[in-house]
């Protein structure tokens, strides 16, 4: 089961609820110990890394690109990428 965590774009702090927070170009979800994890695209891990703020972190190569904190973009414009996840 995966939990949302962080959604994409501007929002306002949860505490301070006129303060708002800078853009977020991704999406940022966790999930329950041994769960299974799924690529949006074909790849391989290639490291699981602690980063601040985000825990643990799966690194996964495809080909020449990586995913990490999921970021999508079509050329220099982001794209939503909670509309690739599957439900």
């Amino acid at each position: 089961m995966e939990m949302l965590q962080e959604r994409f774009g501007v929002h306002n702090h949860p505490v301070y609820t006129n303060l708002k927070l800078p853009d977020n170009p991704g999406i940022t979800f966790s999930t329950t110990k041994g769960a299974d994890v799924y690529s949006v695209f074909a790849g391989e891990v290639r490291k699981i890394i602690v980063m601040p703020g985000y825990n643990q972190c799966v690194l996964v190569q495809h080909g020449e690109y990586f995913t990490l904190h999921f970021q999508l973009w079509k050329g220099t414009d982001k794209q939503d990428p909670e509309k690739w996840l599957v439900r």
